[in-house]
């Protein structure tokens, strides 16, 4: 018994030092087929009665090595299961949801449940009615590690969870897919706000060519109270830079992204409508955009976004408050967006922001948060830092494949004035007078393109430059010479008159 309660104390000990628990890869196959699979690290910790009426708590972690059954998704069926049995003494049930609420098929954890045998080398003096009994515990209806059905579900980060009273859970380096399992292995991987950096998906064979994968986008609405119509259509990709302060009195930024399968909430009226995101329990994006018609032409603007963050790990490592949160409101000033009935789209990256400190990018950004019809964006206003207009320029800028240009005619070697449009010294670009140069009716196109550019050295110092260089400082000596003589002259006259009392 003492050798048991050791082992016990042991591995308390370093499951606490370690933090993380070795992530195993679980497999379940349709013959010789992968149609689901698992890898993640999990650590339990489970309350239970003692003899002595007090509470024990016990780490049990899965080691690998178990037994995987389980059904998967066949002929169109959105549920799978997957169940894993280790030793006869701890199992783990997984029970998959697909469906297609968003603009494409998603899927989630929708039923955890955990189960355990009571035996003394687990649960050191329990009530000697529990041991050789099981137990179990289950989180129910929940929709946990949501993805697209394509991509697998990856989060490296720790997440803990509560399942019912007396089991809590941690994660780590969790990867998840349920459904279309392709080559045996993981596809491409949707990753959790929690990793900040997207990362290549992980391979146990030999990796077939992948691309890196995109920040996480998410398709979120809110629909009217009690209807499915939607009031606001929302695209999204963000990723945030929030200052905070650490342990060691320091100002550090977590950097993270909106997970795609944010929680959509909000409301809708003729003149304001606002939605707000929230992730990770207590972490949310509020968005409220307004019509103001007498100011805004019937378009609508942002007129004010917040967001607000538990400050704690792991979004916010080392924070200095664990128990604090982050609550930053803003006004953004990017003018009216888009017609009512009109979506607004940019998807280039944006920055917005927050304070001095903290901002959020905006990309593959579309919304329509007025006059929805039939569910779908209306017409698009594209933002400017899409729009790619550029102007004609004097100069032709070097091209890899040649561009049809314009052969001007030879012209008359132009005054030597100062070069027109000069922007570099030593490279200007000399265009012909306006006043005798016309442009051809009918311009020959080649497809060599003639260069409008000469080197020109800076101008040197004209003649009337260097003569005025030297006529300046001389009339100023002679002025001043002949100022110093009528001064000489006054100030003699003056000594004569007093001299003859007056009379000269």
């Amino acid at each position: 018994m003492l050798v048991v309660k050791l082992l016990f104390v042991v591995t308390v000990l370093l499951c606490q030092a370690t933090a993380q628990v070795p992530a195993q890869r679980y497999e379940l196959k349709k013959g010789v087929e992968v149609c689901m699979l698992a890898k993640f690290g999990l650590l339990l910790s489970i309350k239970y009665p003692k003899a002595d009426n007090t509470t024990g708590s016990t780490p049990l972690m899965f080691r690998g090595g178990a037994d995987v059954s389980g059904t998967c998704a066949e002929d169109g069926q959105n549920v799978a299961v997957m169940e894993i049995n280790e030793n006869h003494d701890l199992g783990l049930k997984l029970t998959f949801t697909r469906e297609n609420t968003h603009s494409h098929r998603i899927y989630y954890l929708s039923d955890f449940e955990v189960w355990y045998v009571y035996t003394e080398s687990r649960f050191p003096d329990a009530l000697p009615s529990l041991y050789n009994t099981r137990g179990s515990e289950k989180a129910s209806d929940i929709q946990w590690f949501q993805a697209p059905e394509v991509n697998s579900y990856l989060c490296r980060a720790e997440q803990r969870k509560t399942l019912q009273q007396n089991v809590d859970i941690l994660l780590n380096d969790l990867q998840l897919q349920p459904f279309e399992v392709k080559h045996n292995d993981f596809s491409t991987p949707m990753e959790c706000a929690m990793d900040s950096t997207p990362a290549p998906p992980v391979h146990t064979t030999p990796p077939l060519p992948t691309t890196t994968p995109a920040p996480p986008v998410g398709h979120f609405n809110v629909t009217k109270n009690g209807t499915t119509d939607a009031c606001i259509l929302l695209q999204l990709g963000a990723q945030f830079s929030i200052a905070y302060e650490t342990e060691m009195n320091t100002t550090e930024h977590a950097v993270f992204y909106l997970p795609a399968d944010a929680t959509a909430t909000g409301f809708c009226a003729s003149d304001a409508a606002g939605i707000t995101l929230t992730f990770s329990e207590d972490n949310s994006l509020y968005i409220e955009f307004a019509n103001f018609a007498n100011f805004t032409n019937d378009e609508f603007v942002i007129y004010e976004l917040w967001v607000l963050f538990a400050t704690k790990p792991p979004l916010f490592p080392d924070a200095k408050d664990t128990n604090g949160t982050v609550y930053v409101r803003a006004f953004p000033e990017l003018g009216n967006l888009a017609p009512l009935g009109d979506s607004y789209r940019c998807n280039s990256d944006q920055t917005l922001n927050l304070n001095n400190l903290s901002n959020v990018v905006f990309f593959d950004f579309k919304v329509q948060p007025f006059q929805v019809t039939n569910n779908t964006f209306g017409k698009e206003a594209v933002c400017d830092l899409d729009k790619t207009t550029p102007g004609p320029t004097t100069t032709p800028q070097p091209t890899t494949t040649p561009q049809p240009t314009t052969t001007l005619e030879p012209t008359t070697t132009p005054p030597e004035t100062t070069p027109v449009n000069s922007t570099s010294t030593g490279f200007t670009t000399t265009a012909p007078d306006n006043t005798t140069t016309a442009a051809p009716t009918t311009p020959t196109m080649t497809t060599t393109p003639v260069s409008t550019t000469k080197s020109v050295s800076p101008p040197g110092p004209s003649g009337g430059v260097i003569a005025a260089a030297v006529l300046v400082p001389l009339i100023v000596i002679i002025f001043a010479a002949a100022g110093f003589l009528y001064y000489r002259k006054r100030r003699g006259g003056g000594d004569r008159y007093r001299r003859f009392g007056g009379a000269l």
